[in-house]
């Protein structure tokens, strides 16, 4: 029996998988935020009416980084919105000051360059600090 198409087929599916996980783990290496040098985040919501919530806490600052460099993200130039943000969020740091917008109702993040699907639950973060 010939076993060249089986190691063909093999093969392919190989360089597939490598050439997916390459192209999904490029995408997620561009940080939106360093995190070592964060040291409060301000938050309003619903155009400014609520706020401003400051986080201070170290632990928090790291989860909600996290949280936004890991999400799943959109190229901004490829989506429409009906309405913009109607929140921000400002990371501040020694040197540092990071401004993003944040839809207070489905809780994703807007960059100059990202749609970020980070679905935070801004009242639940407000309270952690």
């Amino acid at each position: 029996m010939n076993q060249r198409p089986f190691i063909l087929l093999i093969g392919t599916i190989i360089l597939t998988i490598v050439m997916l996980y390459g192209c999904g783990y490029n995408h997620f290496e561009d940080k939106i935020i360093e995190d070592n040098e964060i040291t409060k985040i301000t938050i309003y919501k619903n155009w400014d009416s609520e706020g401003p919530f400051s986080i201070k806490d170290k632990k928090v600052i790291s989860k909600l980084i996290q949280e936004i460099n890991s999400s799943p993200r959109r190229d901004i130039s490829k989506v429409s919105f009906e309405r913009g943000a109607d929140g921000k969020m400002i990371f501040e740091g020694k040197n540092s000051i990071y401004e993003m917008g944040v839809f207070s109702d489905s809780g994703d993040v807007v960059t100059k360059k990202y749609y970020i699907h980070t679905a935070l639950n801004l009242d639940e973060l407000i309270e952690m600090d």
